[in-house]
């Protein structure tokens, strides 16, 4: 799930949005 982020991660990316 890379929607703006450029992380790998998927649980970030949710997070952060």
């Amino acid at each position: 799930m890379t929607s703006t982020n450029g992380k790998s991660g998927s649980l970030e990316e949710t997070a952060e949005a």
